[in-house]
């Protein structure tokens, strides 16, 4: 189930979609959508272990509130560990209760989203939604792609106008 269009939306990060984000340096355009933009614990735990192994650049996450799961939350990524990592796992949970959309590249992630209801976008979805919120042209959201797959994303398309429906006139 991929995420509405057209409306904001209440939009949980997973280590995947915020680590290309920020090997593209380009945090401030997660901040910039007209969505709340939040992460869960595990997710600022995997990518301060990543900064400290100098895999994702050093960036204060301060910038992006970080939500406590709930009891209930709690439970099901629990369960949900004996099949995702932690960051997908706790971010899939708080989505599922709170009826947010999930951000992950990940595909067994997006898969027992799908199973859950869960609305899901990634890294293509949000630079998409970043054009059609008009806070990037295509040319400039091309060349951030470019930078993702430069720094090691692997992108199912090499422009953005493979899945923007009009990119001339957004």
């Amino acid at each position: 189930m991929e995420a509405a269009n057209d409306e904001a939306y209440p939009l949980i990060l997973d280590t995947t979609v915020l680590s290309n984000f920020l090997k593209a340096e380009c945090l401030h355009l997660l901040l910039s959508l007209k969505s709340e933009v939040c992460l869960c614990q595990a997710v600022v735990e995997e990518l301060t272990e990543g900064m400290r192994r100098k895999k994702v650049p050093e960036t204060a996450l301060n910038q992006l509130p970080v939500i406590a799961l709930s009891a209930e939350e709690q439970s099901l990524a629990e369960r949900l560990r004996a099949r995702l990592g932690t960051g997908e796992a706790d971010s899939l949970a708080m989505a599922s209760m709170r009826g947010w959309t999930l951000a992950t590249d990940d595909r067994d992630a997006r898969r027992i989203a799908a199973q859950f209801q869960v609305a899901v976008t990634g890294t293509i979805g949000i630079l998409a939604r970043l054009v059609e919120e008009g806070i990037l042209d295509i040319e400039r959201a091309d060349g951030i792609l470019a930078r993702m797959i430069a720094q090691g994303y692997y992108s199912p398309i090499s422009s953005l106008r493979e899945v923007l429906a009009d990119p001339v006139g957004i």
